[in-house]
């Protein structure tokens, strides 16, 4: 790839956390097409995790599974899919080859990256382009990110990303810490970055990152279309490509995003909502993961005076991933509080 920006097209794997993942294969194979057609670099196909009707998802439980949405793969193309760490024991990984996805994208937290990045080494010499993914990475120190990027130029993944996993970065906070990371990881490593769109900071923060005082090679940033992801969403692929094409010269075809998204995407924005809420806002504010903002409101929670209280009473320790245990005793806490008041 001798481009200086790559853009990665995560929808049907972010985008599945809005519809449980339901693109069939028919429906995959096609919004891969039209990605390919509009000219991104890197389709993410989905996410490994458990399934229970191949063939009718973007979930997949082996990689058998992901075979049907290469059947038209490009040789100027690169596929990947998404493994966050803690499963990694459920799923049997095959040696690289052409009926397999070219990349794979190791998500981890803080607290796992020693044994995250070891994984992705066994990984890499199976012969895949890895991707790793630090989640939230705001929360490292500056000198825990130089130890972590000492030990990624040691083993010289294909990438190292960024991630803005709870959407609550601001543009000098990208600076800082893309910054940080492009002086001192080799060279020959794609940066990346992944923003959320939970205080609407997604493309902002993501042209901050392009323009970034850099002698970088190549950086790559993820997108998707119309946004849809997790909480508020992402970055929106038509909108980086207007970027990139309006201020670097680019030629993505943005037609043919917008040709998938009336075929396919309106929809789904009109049965599942995503996009930015002050529900997700609350989350962002306080650091914690946007999950238990979509977990609150499954259980009924609309106030949102009551909602910020609850988040109140979420330990730090416990801010990084849902824990439904967690999140009940803080309903609970606070519902008893209303009572009693």
């Amino acid at each position: 790839m001798n481009k200086k920006l790559f853009l990665l097209d995560c929808t049907l794997r972010d985008g599945g956390y809005v519809n449980e993942w339901k693109f069939d294969n028919t429906m995959a194979v096609n919004i891969i097409e039209g990605l390919y057609q509009a000219g991104v670099d890197i389709i993410e196909c989905g996410i490994m995790g458990k399934c229970s009707t191949p063939g009718k998802t973007t979930i997949f439980s082996s990689f058998t599974e992901i075979e049907p949405l290469l059947q038209n793969r490009k040789k100027d193309y690169l596929y990947a899919v998404m493994l966050n760490f803690t499963e990694k024991d459920n799923f049997v990984i095959p040696e690289y080859s052409e009926k397999t996805v070219d990349c794979i994208r190791v998500a981890f937290f803080k607290n796992e990256w020693e044994n995250a990045i070891k994984y992705g080494v066994s990984l890499k010499d199976k012969g895949y382009k890895v991707f790793l993914q630090a989640m939230a990475t705001y929360m490292y120190s500056e000198s825990e990110l130089l130890q972590l990027i000492d030990v990624i130029n040691r083993i010289m993944p294909e990438s190292f990303y960024f991630v803005d996993s709870f959407g609550t970065l601001y543009n000098d906070d990208v600076l800082k810490i893309a910054g940080l990371i492009d002086k001192n990881l080799h060279p020959e490593i794609l940066l990346g970055f992944h923003a959320h769109n939970n205080i609407q900071m997604a493309f902002s923060n993501t042209i901050s990152f392009f323009q970034m005082p850099t002698a970088r090679k190549k950086v790559i940033t993820d997108s998707s279309i119309f946004g849809m992801g997790r909480g508020a969403g992402n970055v929106t692929t038509e909108l980086i490509m207007n970027y990139l094409n309006t201020r670097h010269n680019a030629d993505y075809k943005i037609e043919n995003v917008l040709e998938l998204f009336d075929k396919y995407f309106r929809k789904i924005f009109e049965q599942y909502f995503w996009g930015y809420t002050l529900e997700y806002y609350l989350t962002a504010i306080k650091d914690i993961n946007s999950a238990y903002g979509w977990y609150y409101q499954q259980k009924g929670v609309s106030n949102l005076k009551e909602l910020n209280s609850i988040l109140e009473k979420i330990p730090n320790e416990q801010k990084y991933t849902l824990v439904r245990k967690i999140a009940d005793e803080a309903l609970s806490a606070v519902k008893q509080g209303n009572h009693d008041g």
